[in-house]
């Protein structure tokens, strides 16, 4: 049987060890959510709202959908237009994220298009 991955705290730039985590839970659309966060972490979204949670939510598994679809795309594993269906975005979004990132995908006509308006 595999160990779980240790949990590391980068703001504190060490392992979290279970002393330092607190549970925290939170109702998100009828669904209770449960997470063992670094105690520091879990206080600041103690107050937080959770249409403000959601939004954090949504935020980042949209952008680790594009990261990681950009790191297969520049392995070659998929082609632009396929890894932009994968993120759930347009290929030109997906073009201006590989450009931040030094990738330099090709524009096909519909990129251009999606440029141009």
């Amino acid at each position: 049987m595999a160990s779980a991955r240790p949990r590391f705290d980068f703001a504190a730039g060490q392992p979290v060890t279970s002393s330092r985590l607190s549970r925290y839970t939170q109702v998100v659309a009828g669904q209770s959510l449960t997470l063992q966060l670094p105690d520091l972490l879990a206080e600041k979204l103690r107050s937080a709202h959770q249409d403000f949670l959601l939004e954090v939510l949504e935020r980042g598994l949209r952008e680790l959908r594009i990261e990681r679809v950009l790191a297969l795309y520049a392995r070659g594993g998929v082609t632009l237009g396929a890894a932009a269906e994968q993120a759930g975005v347009s290929q030109s979004e997906l073009a201006r994220h590989a450009y931040a990132h030094g990738l330099e995908p090709p524009f096909s006509s519909e990129t251009l298009s999606e440029e141009l308006g």
